[in-house]
């Protein structure tokens, strides 16, 4: 019964707000956004992917898994819109955008917690969280909607109720829509679309490094050419766990980093000189900490926590201090700078905009 009402009352706001949109504001763009996508002959955004078959000729590239990803840009834009209003949690002060901040490519810390995961390249992960425990975009937006951590939220009907209560977003949401499905109140699987199709476009693979494997060799410098040798090398094996083209293999492992001593998902690489500090709860202020530590043998040397099922591959390597700040050049090399993520002004809630931490 109480299901019932509450699609009832969803459904006569959406008439109602459907009603009163008129001489809103908002549009939602037709164009994908400058996130490593390109426009086919049909308007929907598809990744710019290079990695479609291995090619010795250029240093041995790893084939990436072919996956057929087809965005509407006008769901790409609606979720981004979703993406940083705090309409979504309880109480209306955090959005996605709180903890996923855009200006660390999506990554970000939280004061007591693990860091948020970044979401670069998110569209190719076969699993979500720390530790892998979802795996579909249904889950993963679920969970910190309902989180007493996160949003807040009692239910996911209380924020269905809240966009639903929205003029705008009825509007929106309609925009999207075959005609017959107009004046449908706005559905969880629908929320989960727009919000989806916005973390998928976030697609990198036109960094530096990118280019020169792809025999543009004034696209990187000699000591991050010498980086990338070390990188994919027996002596450091980093692109064993760090695997390109995603610079992930998704496994669930544990190196014994400070404050951490079980399992996480390999993160990836990818934008990483912007996602300081680092490690799963901001441990190390700089990539060269970072090299550092797992030069003298990660967990395993004290400097961490280290355990039986600490990785193998987690062990002192005994780089010289020219060969780490050579890796350090490398890690800047998987940094796209010409990747543009459009902040929203203001947000259909009316409320502002959250724009990080």
């Amino acid at each position: 019964m109480r299901l019932r009402l509450f699609k009832l009352t969803v459904w006569f706001l959406a008439l109602e707000g459907s009603r009163l949109s008129a001489g809103t504001s908002f549009q939602l763009s037709n164009k994908c956004p400058a996130t490593g996508l390109y426009q086919d002959e049909l308007g929907f955004c598809r990744p710019v992917v290079p990695y479609s078959e291995v090619n010795g000729a250029y240093h041995g590239l790893w084939k990436l898994e072919g996956r057929e990803i087809k965005l509407q840009p006008q769901k790409i834009d609606l979720g981004r819109l979703l993406f940083f209003d705090p309409i979504l949690s309880h109480d209306q002060k955090m959005a996605c955008s709180s903890c996923h901040d855009p200006s660390k490519a999506f990554s970000g810390v939280r004061e007591n917690l693990r860091s948020a995961p970044g979401l670069v390249n998110l569209a190719y992960n076969p699993k979500f969280f720390w530790d892998g425990r979802a795996d579909s975009a249904s889950e993963q937006i679920k969970s910190p909607m309902i989180s007493p951590l996160e949003m807040g939220n009692d239910s996911l009907e209380s924020a269905l109720y809240r966009i639903n209560t929205s003029a705008e977003y009825q509007r929106l949401f309609a925009s999207v829509r075959t005609p017959k499905d107009k004046l449908k109140p706005i559905s969880w699987m629908e929320l989960v679309d727009a919000l989806d199709s916005f973390q998928k476009s976030l697609i990198s693979f036109t960094a530096p490094y990118d280019r020169y494997v792809l025999g543009d060799h004034e696209a990187m410098s000699a000591d991050q050419v010498r980086g990338m040798t070390l990188f994919r090398s027996f002596a450091t094996r980093c692109a064993e766990c760090h695997t390109p083209p995603l610079f992930t293999n998704h496994q669930i492992l544990t190196v014994g980093a400070p404050g951490e001593s079980r399992a996480f998902k390999v993160p990836t690489l990818r934008q990483i000189a912007k996602t300081a500090p680092y490690m799963h709860r901001g441990a190390f202020a700089s990539l060269a900490e970072v090299v550092s530590f797992y030069n003298a043998g990660g967990g395993r040397s004290g400097l961490g926590i280290s355990g039986r099922d600490t990785h193998w591959h987690v062990r002192p390597i005994g780089l010289s201090r020219e060969e780490e700040s050579d890796l350090v050049a490398f890690l800047h090399a998987l940094t796209d700078d010409s990747w543009r993520i459009e902040v929203p002004e203001k947000v259909p809630s009316g409320q502002l905009p959250v724009k990080g931490l």
